[in-house]
């Protein structure tokens, strides 16, 4: 399924929530092929301009923050009548993921994840552009809107309701934010950046404690202890006693008591003497708890054909008529069997006919060479130069270049001086 410009072809939805759902998605562009997250608002929200200039508010807003923290918006479009913007694919779970999959998380984990997203928090609050203040308050910093990646990053993301710091102090109609996660300045309808401290703080507060924040509260009794300011303590009683007091300010109910994110990232590298080690913990966590990673690149080599061949070569075959291969090259430094692909950046060939009983058409020119899809993710590397047939080698070693086992044929990625050489002695043959 592919949007109106033909350019994001959506293959799995992997998520839906109350403003659109979120898909797998392909990005296909001439020679660019990658992954993105889509996220298409629902259809009968489309429908209401409201609504659909709520999501595209969304969308220029999220396309403007530019942040190794932050989830980056990389395009637009309308599919099937409603809008969509196309994100960068992020291999991770959320952080409410995580934490149903793992016990409990080491201090110095939980310091770098609060850390993290205060870092992005940093950039959106205090952006500028052209020298004018461009702050943007998120309005939803909750565990379900902070991914982790399988590499051990922590990306903010879902800026739907995410509005101009400037106009932050306008009140709204009504109060829009996720109840456990909202100061009392927004469940009344207005918000500063210090509502999103408010929030981190919240989360802060349940990655301590292990458990949900006021767990076993009456919605009544939640509201009416936000209301009065309570702040309170945590279960636990070997926290340090510099994170805790950290806490304790982020969750204030008033608004100027609460640090800014700079200073409260500040606080926590100040302390966290482990911090950037912690994100190497973090990724190792994920490993066991999740699982291995995903790349989100093998997704789209054994779903999507790899790019068409030029006019002058022979037609494309079908997926039927091709078998997977294992292509790895060794004392080249690009990557070996079993390791995981680097960069796909021209198509893999192979000769017409070949694995089937049946020589090659000719040789291995280009005119006698189709397309080969890559079916495994250990499979896969790309280097300069185009590629030849040979006879399985079974893991021999030609010109440096280490070739793995196919059930057949083995693709080589030719080394460009021995294609050179034999090009000049070609031309001496006929020459004499």
């Amino acid at each position: 399924m592919r949007d109106r410009s033909g350019k994001y072809e959506l293959v799995k939805r992997i998520g839906r929530g109350g403003t659109g759902q979120v898909w797998f998605s392909h990005f296909h562009d001439g020679p660019v092929n990658r992954p993105c997250a889509v996220k298409v608002l629902h259809a009968d929200l489309a429908g209401r301009e409201a609504d659909k200039a709520r999501f595209e508010d969304e969308a220029k807003i999220a396309s403007g923050l530019r942040h190794r923290a932050i989830v980056h918006v990389t395009g637009t479009g309308t599919y099937q009548g409603s809008p969509f913007m196309a994100m960068e694919w992020v291999d991770g779970v959320n952080l409410h993921e995580l934490l149903k999959k793992a016990e409990r998380l080491e201090d110095d984990v939980v310091c770098y994840i609060v850390g993290e997203v205060l870092d992005a928090l940093v950039y959106a609050h205090e952006r500028t552009v052209a020298g004018q203040p461009a702050g943007v308050i998120h309005h939803d910093v909750t565990p379900g809107n902070v991914l982790v990646s399988s590499s051990g990053e922590v990306k903010l993301t879902d800026f739907g309701i995410a509005r101009f710091a400037s106009t932050g102090d306008q009140t709204l109609v009504r109060a829009m934010g996720t109840p456990r996660y909202m100061s009392i300045e927004q469940r009344a309808g207005r918000a500063s950046i210090k509502t999103d401290i408010y929030s981190i703080g919240v989360v802060l507060h349940e990655l301590l404690d292990g458990k949900h924040y006021l767990a076993g509260k009456s919605p009544q009794e939640f509201e009416e202890l936000v209301l009065d300011g309570h702040v309170p303590a945590l279960e636990r009683t070997d926290v340090p006693e510099w994170l805790d007091a950290l806490r304790r300010q982020m969750l204030s109910g008033e608004p100027g008591q609460r640090p800014r994110a700079a200073d409260a990232r500040h606080t926590i590298l100040e302390h966290c003497l482990r911090y950037h080690l912690a994100g190497e913990h973090l990724r190792d966590l994920y490993g066991r708890v999740v699982g291995a990673r995903h790349s989100g690149f093998t997704d789209i080599i054994s779903t999507v054909a790899i790019p068409e061949a030029d006019p002058t070569l022979a037609a494309e075959p079908t997926r039927r008529d091709l078998e997977p291969v294992v292509v790895g090259v060794g004392r080249s430094g690009v990557g070996a069997p079993g390791g995981r692909p680097r960069a796909l950046t021209k198509p893999v060939w192979r000769a017409a006919g070949a694995g089937d009983g049946r020589e090659p058409g000719g040789g291995t020119g280009r005119s006698d060479l189709s397309p080969l899809v890559v079916e495994r993710e250990a499979s896969v590397v790309v280097g300069s130069g185009d590629a030849v047939v040979v006879r399985e080698t079974s893991g021999s070693e030609v010109e440096g270049v280490q070739v793995g086992r196919s059930r057949g044929d083995v693709v080589l990625l030719a080394v460009g001086g021995v294609l050179i050489v034999a090009l000049v002695a070609a031309v001496v043959v006929l020459a004499t």
